[in-house]
């Protein structure tokens, strides 16, 4: 339990006499962290130098193995994650980075972005070329991705878009192939598990482990407190189902009280989403 439910959890069990707390020391509750920050070294490596907001970030995400990046649109969070992998790859700890955009469109923005920001190379799934060497408009079928998935990939950065995981052999070929995706990012993760494991979708996604995890949004989750249930628990900052998520945070009524009317205990839920995330807006910068 972490310490910010104990309370909650206490309050719960009033109706026993004898209750004994065991606190587990914190070697035991989080994974190994990585020991240090970026160098100047590190930094001067990048083909370009990181303005200081970014190198905060990427820092921030050096002392959390799995984590969320809130920064607000137009703060770079797509650099930040670049040249994050690319400090994980150049440390030894990381072989491919794997890239889930959940919007198709931002496929394409994301090799931009690599091929312009990184000194390393990309793939992205489904991308079909014509004899003459240029993009063709008609993507790969799911089968010629996941036969792509199911190959040894050369390329550091593989880019694949969220509604290729509605196919449960694509979360396969991802999952048993011979490529070790390290690092796992998903760009706009609020749309992609916004609809949590009722969908093929969401399900196949939260199937997905990796030592390192980002989950990347603009959005201010917390508007909706239903929509950090997926990003966190994915993120292993969240252990609790999502049936117990909700009735930590929502109020309930209307017909058969089953209708979520309000929420609730929303100063846990901040202090759980500041405990693994970082978030700047433009203004702020």
């Amino acid at each position: 339990v972490p310490p910010n439910y104990l309370s909650q959890v206490l309050d719960s069990l009033t109706f026993i006499d004898d209750i004994q707390l065991t606190l587990l020391p914190a070697e035991e509750l989080e994974p190994k962290q990585i020991d240090s920050k970026l160098t100047e070294t590190e930094i001067k490596q990048f083909r370009f130098k990181p303005f200081d907001h970014q190198i905060e970030g990427i820092n921030f995400g050096l002392t959390k193995n799995k984590w969320l990046l809130l920064d607000n649109p137009g703060c770079g969070k797509t650099n930040q994650v670049i040249w994050y992998a690319e400090t994980l790859k150049k440390r030894g700890l990381i072989d491919h980075c794997l890239i889930i955009v959940g919007i198709n469109s931002l496929r394409s923005n994301w090799k931009k972005e690599i091929q312009k920001f990184s000194n390393e190379s990309c793939l992205l799934i489904g991308e079909k070329f014509k004899k003459d060497g240029t993009v063709s408009k008609i993507p790969m079928s799911v089968a010629e991705r996941v036969a792509q998935l199911s190959q040894p990939i050369d390329e550091f950065f593989v880019i694949v878009n969220v509604e290729s995981f509605r196919n449960d052999k694509l979360i396969e070929a991802i999952k048993k192939g011979p490529n070790k995706f390290g690092l796992m990012a998903i760009d706009e993760v609020h749309k992609c598990l916004a609809s949590g494991r009722s969908s093929t979708q969401g399900a196949n996604i939260l199937k997905l482990d990796a030592p390192y995890k980002v989950a990347m949004s603009g959005t201010l989750l917390i508007n909706n407190p239903l929509n950090c249930w997926g990003p966190l628990w994915w993120t292993g900052n969240d252990k609790s189902t999502f049936t117990t998520f909700k009735s930590n945070f929502c109020e309930f009524g209307g017909f058969g009280d089953k209708q979520v009317i309000g929420y609730k205990n929303l100063e846990v839920l901040k202090e759980e989403l500041e405990y693994c995330s970082i978030r700047r807006s433009k203004e702020d910068l």
